[in-house]
Protein backbone atom coordinates (compact mmCIF):
# COMPACT_ATOMS: atom_id res chain seq x y z
CA UNK A 1 0.00 0.00 0.00
CA UNK A 2 2.96 2.17 -0.01
CA UNK A 3 2.50 3.04 -3.98
CA UNK A 4 -1.39 4.41 -2.86
CA UNK A 5 0.95 7.22 -0.61
CA UNK A 6 3.37 7.95 -3.75
CA UNK A 7 0.05 8.72 -5.73
CA UNK A 8 -1.00 10.97 -3.37
CA UNK A 9 2.15 12.59 -3.52
CA UNK A 10 1.86 13.18 -7.34
CA UNK A 11 -1.44 14.08 -7.33
CA UNK A 12 -0.59 16.64 -5.14
CA UNK A 13 2.31 18.00 -6.88
CA UNK A 14 0.59 17.69 -10.26
CA UNK A 15 -2.00 19.87 -9.12
CA UNK A 16 -0.12 22.82 -8.09
CA UNK A 17 1.99 22.51 -10.96
CA UNK A 18 -1.11 22.72 -13.48
CA UNK A 19 -1.88 25.80 -10.92
CA UNK A 20 0.93 27.61 -11.48
CA UNK A 21 0.74 26.62 -15.13
CA UNK A 22 -2.62 28.25 -15.69
CA UNK A 23 -2.86 30.41 -12.80
CA UNK A 24 -5.18 29.20 -10.12
CA UNK A 25 -4.03 29.64 -6.87
CA UNK A 26 -6.27 27.89 -5.42
CA UNK A 27 -4.46 24.54 -6.49
CA UNK A 28 -1.38 25.37 -4.40
CA UNK A 29 -2.65 27.89 -1.61
CA UNK A 30 -5.63 26.03 0.44
CA UNK A 31 -7.06 29.18 2.74
CA UNK A 32 -5.06 30.34 5.66
CA UNK A 33 -2.50 28.01 4.99
CA UNK A 34 0.91 28.64 3.70
CA UNK A 35 1.14 27.80 -0.11
CA UNK A 36 3.17 25.25 -1.85
CA UNK A 37 5.75 26.60 -3.73
CA UNK A 38 6.61 25.44 -6.97
CA UNK A 39 9.84 23.80 -6.51
CA UNK A 40 8.26 21.88 -3.56
CA UNK A 41 5.27 20.96 -6.54
CA UNK A 42 8.44 19.52 -8.07
CA UNK A 43 9.60 17.66 -5.57
CA UNK A 44 6.19 15.72 -4.32
CA UNK A 45 6.12 14.62 -8.07
CA UNK A 46 9.61 12.79 -7.66
CA UNK A 47 9.05 12.14 -4.19
CA UNK A 48 5.18 10.36 -5.71
CA UNK A 49 7.43 8.81 -8.66
CA UNK A 50 10.17 7.03 -6.49
CA UNK A 51 7.97 5.61 -3.78
CA UNK A 52 5.70 4.42 -6.65
CA UNK A 53 8.96 2.59 -8.95
CA UNK A 54 9.71 1.03 -5.29
CA UNK A 55 6.50 -0.31 -4.77
CA UNK A 56 6.12 -1.32 -8.26
CA UNK A 57 9.22 -3.20 -8.35
CA UNK A 58 8.12 -4.87 -4.79
CA UNK A 59 4.93 -5.77 -6.24
CA UNK A 60 5.16 -7.51 -9.50
CA UNK A 61 6.05 -10.65 -10.55
CA UNK A 62 6.32 -13.58 -13.45
CA UNK A 63 2.92 -13.88 -13.76
CA UNK A 64 2.04 -9.96 -13.87
CA UNK A 65 3.88 -7.23 -15.15
CA UNK A 66 2.19 -4.65 -12.78
CA UNK A 67 0.91 -4.88 -9.27
CA UNK A 68 -2.85 -6.26 -8.40
CA UNK A 69 -2.58 -2.48 -6.21
CA UNK A 70 -3.03 -0.85 -9.98
CA UNK A 71 -6.30 0.21 -9.50
CA UNK A 72 -6.47 1.41 -6.01
CA UNK A 73 -2.94 3.54 -7.36
CA UNK A 74 -5.05 5.00 -10.05
CA UNK A 75 -8.30 5.49 -7.95
CA UNK A 76 -6.07 7.17 -5.34
CA UNK A 77 -4.27 9.67 -7.69
CA UNK A 78 -7.54 10.87 -9.58
CA UNK A 79 -9.69 11.45 -6.00
CA UNK A 80 -6.86 13.53 -4.90
CA UNK A 81 -6.62 15.52 -8.00
CA UNK A 82 -10.48 15.74 -8.14
CA UNK A 83 -10.33 17.14 -4.70
CA UNK A 84 -7.54 19.58 -4.81
CA UNK A 85 -9.58 20.76 -7.87
CA UNK A 86 -12.83 21.13 -6.78
CA UNK A 87 -11.32 22.89 -3.64
CA UNK A 88 -9.55 25.32 -5.84
CA UNK A 89 -13.11 26.18 -8.02
CA UNK A 90 -14.50 26.51 -4.98
CA UNK A 91 -12.25 28.92 -3.56
CA UNK A 92 -12.35 30.80 -6.34
CA UNK A 93 -16.20 31.21 -6.73
CA UNK A 94 -15.73 32.40 -2.94
CA UNK A 95 -13.07 34.83 -3.88
CA UNK A 96 -15.41 36.34 -6.94
CA UNK A 97 -18.65 36.48 -4.49
CA UNK A 98 -15.86 38.35 -2.13
CA UNK A 99 -14.88 40.66 -4.69
CA UNK A 100 -18.22 41.43 -6.00
CA UNK A 101 -19.96 42.68 -2.54
CA UNK A 102 -16.43 44.41 -1.18
CA UNK A 103 -17.20 46.53 -4.36
CA UNK A 104 -20.78 46.94 -3.54
CA UNK A 105 -20.06 48.17 0.29
CA UNK A 106 -17.10 50.67 -1.30
CA UNK A 107 -20.65 51.72 -3.50
CA UNK A 108 -22.47 51.84 -0.59
CA UNK A 109 -19.62 53.62 1.32
CA UNK A 110 -19.20 56.35 -1.15
CA UNK A 111 -22.66 57.05 -1.32
CA UNK A 112 -23.60 57.87 2.15
CA UNK A 113 -20.19 59.95 2.60
CA UNK A 114 -21.25 62.07 -0.70
CA UNK A 115 -24.63 62.40 0.26
CA UNK A 116 -24.02 63.15 3.81
CA UNK A 117 -21.12 65.80 2.88
CA UNK A 118 -23.42 67.57 0.45
CA UNK A 119 -26.11 67.90 3.25
CA UNK A 120 -23.97 68.92 6.22
CA UNK A 121 -22.42 71.42 3.51
CA UNK A 122 -25.84 72.41 2.75
CA UNK A 123 -26.47 73.38 6.24
CA UNK A 124 -23.36 75.05 6.85
CA UNK A 125 -23.64 77.59 3.74
CA UNK A 126 -27.27 78.23 5.02
CA UNK A 127 -25.58 78.99 8.26
CA UNK A 128 -22.76 81.20 6.99
CA UNK A 129 -25.87 83.09 5.14
CA UNK A 130 -27.40 84.45 7.74
CA UNK A 131 -26.44 86.68 10.86
CA UNK A 132 -26.55 86.07 14.56
CA UNK A 133 -29.01 89.15 14.85
CA UNK A 134 -31.16 87.91 11.79
CA UNK A 135 -31.86 84.42 13.86
CA UNK A 136 -32.46 85.78 17.10
CA UNK A 137 -35.00 88.00 15.64
CA UNK A 138 -38.05 85.91 16.55
CA UNK A 139 -40.73 85.26 14.00
CA UNK A 140 -39.33 86.38 10.84
CA UNK A 141 -36.22 83.86 11.55
CA UNK A 142 -38.36 81.14 12.13
CA UNK A 143 -40.04 81.28 9.00
CA UNK A 144 -36.55 81.69 6.98
CA UNK A 145 -35.11 78.34 9.03
CA UNK A 146 -38.00 76.84 7.55
CA UNK A 147 -37.48 77.25 4.53
CA UNK A 148 -33.98 75.98 4.40
CA UNK A 149 -35.08 72.70 6.83
CA UNK A 150 -37.55 72.10 3.40
CA UNK A 151 -34.23 71.89 1.36
CA UNK A 152 -32.01 69.80 3.55
CA UNK A 153 -33.22 65.91 2.57
CA UNK A 154 -33.36 63.41 5.82
CA UNK A 155 -32.84 66.14 8.57
CA UNK A 156 -36.06 66.48 10.98
CA UNK A 157 -35.80 69.86 12.34
CA UNK A 158 -33.30 72.77 13.05
CA UNK A 159 -32.96 74.26 15.95
CA UNK A 160 -31.66 77.81 17.42
CA UNK A 161 -29.07 78.46 19.91
CA UNK A 162 -27.97 81.96 20.73
CA UNK A 163 -24.93 82.81 22.62
CA UNK A 164 -25.72 81.31 25.91
CA UNK A 165 -25.75 77.66 24.56
CA UNK A 166 -29.23 77.61 25.41
CA UNK A 167 -31.86 76.10 22.43
CA UNK A 168 -34.04 79.05 21.92
CA UNK A 169 -36.43 77.83 19.27
CA UNK A 170 -37.17 74.45 16.83
CA UNK A 171 -38.67 74.37 13.83
CA UNK A 172 -41.42 72.87 12.85
CA UNK A 173 -42.20 74.13 16.63
CA UNK A 174 -43.81 70.48 17.50
CA UNK A 175 -40.58 69.12 17.12
CA UNK A 176 -39.37 71.24 20.29
CA UNK A 177 -39.55 67.77 22.82
CA UNK A 178 -37.43 65.94 20.56
CA UNK A 179 -34.27 68.63 21.10
CA UNK A 180 -35.85 69.37 25.03
CA UNK A 181 -33.10 66.39 25.44
CA UNK A 182 -30.03 68.11 24.06
CA UNK A 183 -28.19 70.29 26.37
CA UNK A 184 -25.12 71.53 25.62
CA UNK A 185 -24.72 73.57 28.86
CA UNK A 186 -24.77 70.38 30.95
CA UNK A 187 -23.90 67.81 28.48
CA UNK A 188 -19.85 67.28 27.94
CA UNK A 189 -20.38 65.91 24.88
CA UNK A 190 -22.38 68.43 23.51
CA UNK A 191 -20.60 71.02 24.60
CA UNK A 192 -17.26 69.82 23.13
CA UNK A 193 -19.27 69.69 20.08
CA UNK A 194 -20.28 72.79 20.13
CA UNK A 195 -16.71 74.08 20.76
CA UNK A 196 -15.27 72.01 17.50
CA UNK A 197 -18.24 74.20 15.82
CA UNK A 198 -17.03 76.85 16.90
CA UNK A 199 -13.20 76.02 15.59
CA UNK A 200 -14.32 74.61 12.47
CA UNK A 201 -17.64 76.24 11.34
CA UNK A 202 -18.99 72.44 11.78
CA UNK A 203 -19.30 69.52 14.41
CA UNK A 204 -21.40 66.02 14.31
CA UNK A 205 -22.28 64.22 17.96
CA UNK A 206 -25.29 61.59 18.89
CA UNK A 207 -28.04 64.03 20.13
CA UNK A 208 -28.91 62.08 23.28
CA UNK A 209 -28.38 58.48 24.69
CA UNK A 210 -31.72 57.85 25.10
CA UNK A 211 -33.39 55.52 22.54
CA UNK A 212 -36.86 56.74 20.52
CA UNK A 213 -39.01 54.88 18.66
CA UNK A 214 -36.72 56.10 15.76
CA UNK A 215 -33.63 55.22 16.51
CA UNK A 216 -30.66 56.88 17.32
CA UNK A 217 -30.61 60.52 16.62
CA UNK A 218 -27.63 63.16 15.72
CA UNK A 219 -26.83 66.56 16.02
CA UNK A 220 -25.44 68.89 13.14
CA UNK A 221 -23.85 72.27 15.18
CA UNK A 222 -23.41 75.13 12.24
CA UNK A 223 -22.12 78.23 13.70
CA UNK A 224 -23.77 81.45 13.26
CA UNK A 225 -20.97 84.59 13.43
CA UNK A 226 -21.75 88.17 14.10
CA UNK A 227 -20.05 91.57 13.65
CA UNK A 228 -20.25 92.25 17.24
CA UNK A 229 -18.43 88.52 17.83
CA UNK A 230 -21.45 87.00 19.03
CA UNK A 231 -21.80 83.51 18.27
CA UNK A 232 -24.59 81.46 17.70
CA UNK A 233 -25.46 78.24 16.45
CA UNK A 234 -28.15 75.74 13.71
CA UNK A 235 -28.67 72.87 14.98
CA UNK A 236 -29.46 70.14 12.84
CA UNK A 237 -31.13 66.77 14.44
CA UNK A 238 -31.92 63.99 12.42
CA UNK A 239 -32.20 60.03 13.11
CA UNK A 240 -30.09 57.99 11.12
CA UNK A 241 -32.21 55.47 10.13
CA UNK A 242 -34.77 58.27 8.21
CA UNK A 243 -31.32 59.98 6.91
CA UNK A 244 -29.71 56.96 6.12
CA UNK A 245 -32.99 55.68 4.11
CA UNK A 246 -33.34 59.08 2.24
CA UNK A 247 -29.74 58.28 1.12
CA UNK A 248 -30.10 54.42 0.23
CA UNK A 249 -32.86 54.07 -1.76
CA UNK A 250 -34.63 50.75 -3.19
CA UNK A 251 -32.97 51.27 -6.22
CA UNK A 252 -29.51 51.63 -4.92
CA UNK A 253 -27.35 48.26 -5.06
CA UNK A 254 -30.60 46.29 -5.35
CA UNK A 255 -29.97 42.36 -3.65
CA UNK A 256 -28.11 43.30 -1.37
CA UNK A 257 -28.94 43.93 2.82
CA UNK A 258 -27.14 46.87 3.89
CA UNK A 259 -26.68 47.81 7.58
CA UNK A 260 -24.57 50.61 9.30
CA UNK A 261 -23.28 50.81 12.75
CA UNK A 262 -22.39 52.97 15.48
CA UNK A 263 -19.84 51.27 17.68
CA UNK A 264 -21.49 48.11 18.46
CA UNK A 265 -25.02 49.90 17.94
CA UNK A 266 -26.96 49.32 14.58
CA UNK A 267 -28.51 52.71 13.46
CA UNK A 268 -29.93 51.78 9.98
CA UNK A 269 -30.97 48.60 8.62
CA UNK A 270 -32.43 48.55 4.90
CA UNK A 271 -35.87 47.33 5.09
CA UNK A 272 -36.49 43.64 4.21
CA UNK A 273 -32.73 42.48 4.63
CA UNK A 274 -32.54 39.07 5.76
CA UNK A 275 -29.68 37.64 7.49
CA UNK A 276 -29.46 33.80 6.04
CA UNK A 277 -26.21 35.48 4.07
CA UNK A 278 -24.72 37.19 6.48
CA UNK A 279 -21.68 35.28 6.85
CA UNK A 280 -20.81 37.11 3.43
CA UNK A 281 -20.98 40.53 4.81
CA UNK A 282 -18.43 42.74 3.84
CA UNK A 283 -17.40 46.15 6.14
CA UNK A 284 -16.02 49.32 5.52
CA UNK A 285 -15.39 52.55 7.44
CA UNK A 286 -17.14 55.89 7.08
CA UNK A 287 -15.21 58.27 8.58
CA UNK A 288 -16.66 61.30 7.77
CA UNK A 289 -15.99 64.83 10.13
CA UNK A 290 -16.88 63.66 13.96
CA UNK A 291 -18.69 60.41 12.47
CA UNK A 292 -17.27 57.01 12.64
CA UNK A 293 -19.22 54.35 11.72
CA UNK A 294 -19.27 51.28 10.26
CA UNK A 295 -21.57 49.92 6.65
CA UNK A 296 -22.05 46.49 6.52
CA UNK A 297 -23.11 45.16 3.04
CA UNK A 298 -24.02 41.13 2.16
CA UNK A 299 -26.05 39.31 -0.36
CA UNK A 300 -29.68 38.41 0.06
CA UNK A 301 -31.20 35.03 -1.37
CA UNK A 302 -32.13 35.58 -4.53
CA UNK A 303 -28.39 37.40 -5.77
CA UNK A 304 -26.74 34.13 -3.89
CA UNK A 305 -28.61 31.93 -6.10
CA UNK A 306 -27.58 34.02 -9.44
CA UNK A 307 -23.86 34.34 -8.02
CA UNK A 308 -23.78 30.43 -6.88
CA UNK A 309 -22.48 28.47 -10.31
CA UNK A 310 -22.70 24.87 -9.41
CA UNK A 311 -19.13 24.59 -11.09
CA UNK A 312 -17.84 22.55 -8.11
CA UNK A 313 -20.28 20.63 -7.51
CA UNK A 314 -20.13 19.34 -11.54
CA UNK A 315 -16.73 19.29 -11.08
CA UNK A 316 -16.86 17.11 -8.08
CA UNK A 317 -19.35 14.55 -9.36
CA UNK A 318 -17.38 14.51 -13.07
CA UNK A 319 -14.31 13.68 -11.05
CA UNK A 320 -15.69 11.02 -8.66
CA UNK A 321 -17.29 9.40 -12.04
CA UNK A 322 -14.33 9.81 -13.69
CA UNK A 323 -12.35 8.12 -11.31
CA UNK A 324 -14.54 5.55 -10.78
CA UNK A 325 -14.42 5.08 -14.12
CA UNK A 326 -10.63 4.24 -14.17
CA UNK A 327 -10.63 2.06 -11.62
CA UNK A 328 -12.75 -0.05 -13.59
CA UNK A 329 -11.35 0.02 -16.13
CA UNK A 330 -7.77 -0.09 -15.31
CA UNK A 331 -8.95 -3.28 -13.01
CA UNK A 332 -11.03 -5.22 -16.06
CA UNK A 333 -7.52 -4.42 -18.06
CA UNK A 334 -5.48 -5.80 -15.49
CA UNK A 335 -7.59 -8.74 -14.64
CA UNK A 336 -7.71 -9.27 -18.83
CA UNK A 337 -4.34 -9.52 -19.35
CA UNK A 338 -4.26 -11.99 -16.35
CA UNK A 339 -6.88 -14.37 -17.99
CA UNK A 340 -4.92 -14.23 -21.44
CA UNK A 341 -2.01 -15.15 -19.89
CA UNK A 342 -3.53 -18.26 -17.73
CA UNK A 343 -5.44 -18.83 -21.16
CA UNK A 344 -2.08 -18.83 -22.67
CA UNK A 345 -0.15 -21.08 -20.29
CA UNK A 346 -3.03 -23.30 -20.24
CA UNK A 347 -2.66 -23.90 -24.09
CA UNK A 348 1.05 -23.91 -23.76
CA UNK A 349 0.66 -26.97 -20.98
CA UNK A 350 -2.09 -28.44 -23.25
CA UNK A 351 0.28 -28.74 -26.47
CA UNK A 352 3.12 -30.12 -24.75
CA UNK A 353 0.56 -32.62 -23.05
CA UNK A 354 -0.56 -33.84 -26.79
CA UNK A 355 3.21 -33.53 -28.50
CA UNK A 356 4.21 -36.52 -25.34
CA UNK A 357 1.90 -39.54 -27.46
CA UNK A 358 3.70 -38.30 -30.62
CA UNK A 359 7.08 -38.82 -29.52
CA UNK A 360 6.04 -42.12 -27.90
CA UNK A 361 4.73 -43.34 -30.84
CA UNK A 362 7.58 -42.62 -32.65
Amino acid sequence: MIGLLGSIFIGIGAVALLGYLIGISGTYAWGEFGGMALHTALGFMVLGVGIIALAWVAGTTEEMNSPRWLPLLIGATSLTITCILWQAILASEELQIEQIVRSQVINARNRVMSDLDGRFRELLRGATRRTYSELDSGQQARKDITRLLEHLDGFHSLGWIDSSNHLQWTVPEQENASLSGIDPTNDPRQTNALATAQTRGIAITPATDRLSEKGDSYGVYARVSSPDERHGFILGFFYAQEMLETIINDHDIPGYAIAVFDGPRQIYRRPASDSTYQGWAQESFISFKDLNWVIRVWPQSHVMASMDTEVDVIALIVGLLSSALLVIATYLAQTSRLRAREIDVANQNLQREMDEPAKSFR
